[in-house]
């Protein structure tokens, strides 16, 4: 089991305010550090490359047009680095796609707290999906 006294993360996303929020929401989490932000995929590749953290919390469309297609080029600099996608709205094919692209995690950008920190956690000990990502029956 990783040590989850202090989880890593660069959080990215196209909007400033969405960034800062949520850097401050995971700050303020004990066991946690935001390292850096980033709106697109060169700079969160300068940010892996620098912090090397445990978790790239990323929405797909920061990472260009391609989206999650790129995300195992984005974080080949920090070998050790999971991904955990930001998603607007529940699909299961976002969740696949997310999957076959390597990312270890997914949460819904309406989540609470409690869930993203979770997300984030299981992301770090490897545990990854299912997600709860599909609105309930």
């Amino acid at each position: 089991m990783v040590n989850l006294s202090g989880i890593t993360v660069i959080v990215a996303d196209r909007h400033p305010l969405v960034r800062r929020a949520l850097g401050s929401l995971i700050d303020a989490e004990p066991g946690f550090a935001v390292l850096g932000h980033a709106p697109d995929a060169d700079t969160i590749g300068r940010e892996l490359r620098v912090h090397r953290p445990h978790v790239l919390l990323v929405e797909p469309e920061a990472l260009g047009g391609d989206g999650l297609v790129v995300l195992p080029t984005v974080l080949a600099p920090s070998p050790r680095t999971r991904a955990v996608v930001l998603a607007d709205e529940p699909s299961s094919a976002l969740e696949r796609h997310a999957t076959h692209h390597g990312a270890a995690g997914l949460i819904l950008k309406h989540a609470p707290p409690d869930e993203l920190f979770s997300a984030l956690r299981r992301a770090v000990e490897g545990l990854g999906g299912p997600w709860p990502l599909t609105a309930p029956a």
